[in-house]
């Protein structure tokens, strides 16, 4: 009866849970796929996570001029950026890692600044920010 419902049940949400893991992992592995190959072709776009310093809501966008951008963000925003990391990169990776951060999404290209965000932000700053 109840016991073996509820054994199923969590070996079902186990299973589920796996099936996250797994596909968090790939979509890791194909953001920064993009990044690499962007890197080859040397894509003259950048990918940036630019967020208030003190933490809070990261944007995520793409951009030819890295400085330009964050001058011109930082005007709009009553509170002081950063540029937390960027990576080589078209509006493919942009629109993947929106895709990828879509249940974090707070308005427009802005984020909820998630652990899971964070620590792909942090990924590419290992990589590529200098």
């Amino acid at each position: 009866g109840n016991k073996r419902q509820a054994g199923r049940t969590e070996r079902e949400s186990m299973a589920n849970e796996a099936n996250i893991a797994d596909h968090l992992l790939t979509m890791r592995k194909h953001v920064l796929r993009l990044a690499e190959e962007a890197n080859e072709r040397d894509e003259p776009a950048m990918v940036y996570f630019i967020a208030p310093i003190e933490g809070g809501p990261v944007k995520i966008g793409t951009t030819k001029n890295i400085n330009q951008r964050l001058a011109t963000i930082q005007n709009s925003s009553p509170l002081p950026l950063h540029l937390i990391s960027c990576a080589p990169g078209d509006r493919d990776l942009e629109t993947s890692l929106h895709a990828m951060f879509h249940t974090e999404r707070l308005h427009g290209e802005w984020f909820e600044p998630s652990n899971w965000l964070l620590g792909i932000a942090a990924e590419f700053a290992d990589r590529w920010t200098g």
